[in-house]
């Protein structure tokens, strides 16, 4: 009866450990799948016990915290914070808008990971945002955009102004955007930076990202003025297509990037 007993322990132990971690997380913490590793990835959070928040996109996101989407979301109207520190987890899923998705001002701080879930085919969902046409994220005044992983696909920004571009991100003022992990691909913009457009003395840091398949006529990829400064490391650039027809001094065009060095 005993080595019965302990055979049946033995194979409960073995079942439990072939669980994916999330469905051992406890209620109001999430964890990613065990198998989805990433050296520096935001996803290290997500297996802490923070408290983590079921977002639909229709309840507000107040006071910081951490949110993560079960289900696609379609925005209505921005998502518009001015303070606080905000860790969204797109887990797989796609957040459609129509206008901009995220509005940051003020000291706001909104870092976005995705711990996807394995697919059959052995690969991993990624999350994707998507639908913006006055850039997807919009980053001002001391505002931060970090994105651990992710895709930004089918954006855009309708306006030729000399303010506006980029259809996955739009920064401006001294706003820090960090883009660590993920995709730009297929944004556009009617004049300026078909993916990012940066301003003032905002800063970008691209690393560990695919830049591909963005276009504008100026800066078809990445765009920058006014003292704005780029920084990209391990950065794939190409593939991304614009006329650039305009000449200035105190510019220069290095292959798709657009950078201002006065």
């Amino acid at each position: 009866m005993m080595k019965r007993t302990l055979a049946l322990l033995l194979v409960l132990v073995m079942v439990l450990s072939l669980l994916p971690v999330g469905v051992l997380a406890e209620a109001g913490e999430y964890a990613p799948l065990a198998e989805h590793t990433n050296e520096g990835h935001i996803c290290e959070q997500c297996e802490t016990t923070a408290e983590w928040t079921v977002w639909d996109g229709t309840t507000a996101m107040t006071d910081g915290g951490h949110y993560v989407l079960e289900a696609g979301v379609t925005l209505s109207a921005p998502v518009a914070l001015s303070a606080g520190t905000y860790t969204l987890c797109l887990n797989g899923q796609t957040i459609t808008g129509s206008t901009t998705l995220f509005d940051l001002s003020g000291t706001a701080s909104l870092i976005i990971t995705d711990c996807t879930a394995k697919t059959e085919e052995g690969g991993y969902k990624a999350g994707t945002l998507t639908g913006a046409t006055t850039s997807a994220v919009r980053a001002a005044e001391e505002a931060a955009f970090t994105m651990y992983d992710g895709i930004f696909t089918g954006n855009t920004n309708t306006s030729e102004a000399t303010t506006e571009g980029g259809g996955a991100v739009n920064a401006s003022g001294n706003a820090v955007i960090k883009l660590l992990g993920g995709q730009l691909r297929g944004n556009t913009s009617a004049k300026y930076g078909g993916a990012v457009f940066a301003r003032n003395y905002s800063t970008v840091t691209l690393q560990n990202m695919l830049v591909t398949g963005n276009q504008s006529p100026i800066a078809s990829a990445l765009y920058g003025t006014g003292g704005a400064k780029y920084t990209l490391k391990d950065t794939e650039v190409s593939g991304n297509t614009g006329t650039n027809t305009d000449k200035w001094t105190n510019h220069r065009i290095v292959a798709q990037v657009h950078i201002c060095i006065h």
